[in-house]
């Protein structure tokens, strides 16, 4: 049985529960960690985020020696609050930690200080920090033009590699991915989905 918590605020409509989604790892439970209220007042929709927090071990049928993935958004370089806050409720069992990190940044390398901070959490902690995949441009794994747009090595086809170490409980390395299109193509396109978001909500 593998863990997977998605770390994203947006739960299972984000990208990263997206990417969790693809994992092909046989037996996995999913936790989407839950969003806070919105202020009074405001029109914000929470989409449903599963669990309210990551079940123990026994809870999860985790057994010893288990592996967790955490699929989350780059956050001020570094992970979310809520997820940051759930880390103590990991359960003792997952012994192997893994990590899918996105971004809307072009480039993957962006994602390196959030590796870090997982890095020190399982040395202190005791735990095998895994590997994990940093993908530049996240959004951009949710358009139909996805596979285009990334070559045969890209995020999308080495999801299966991935897979295949978190079952085995392998070493995946940090590997970093950006999109094969020119940095200012993706730069003309985020500012025109801003435009439009702004459109639809009359800003």
């Amino acid at each position: 049985m593998i863990l997977c918590v998605c770390g994203s605020p947006r739960g299972r409509a984000s990208v990263s529960f997206a990417l969790l989604e693809k994992l092909n790892v046989g037996k996995k439970t999913t936790v989407c960690l839950p969003l806070e209220k919105p202020p009074a007042g405001s029109e914000a929709k929470i989409p449903s985020g599963g669990e309210a927090k990551i079940p123990a071990g026994g809870e999860a049928k985790i057994p010893a020696g288990g592996a967790a993935v955490l699929s989350f958004p780059l956050y001020f370089d570094g992970l979310p609050s809520a997820l940051l806050a759930a880390l103590d409720d990991l359960p003792a069992e997952c012994e192997y930690l893994y990590a899918l990190v996105n971004c809307g940044f072009f480039e993957g390398a962006q994602t390196l200080p959030a590796f870090e901070i997982l890095k020190d959490f399982c040395r202190k902690t005791g735990r095998y920090f895994s590997g994990g995949m940093g993908i530049g441009a996240g959004p951009l794994l949710r358009s139909p033009l996805s596979e285009k747009i990334h070559p045969q090595s890209s995020a999308l086809r080495d999801l299966e590699v991935f897979s295949a170490a978190v079952a085995a409980r392998k070493d995946f390395g940090v590997r970093l991915y950006s999109p094969r299109i020119p940095r200012r193509l993706y730069i003309l396109c985020a500012h025109f989905s801003f435009r439009l978001r702004a459109r639809r909500l009359r800003l």
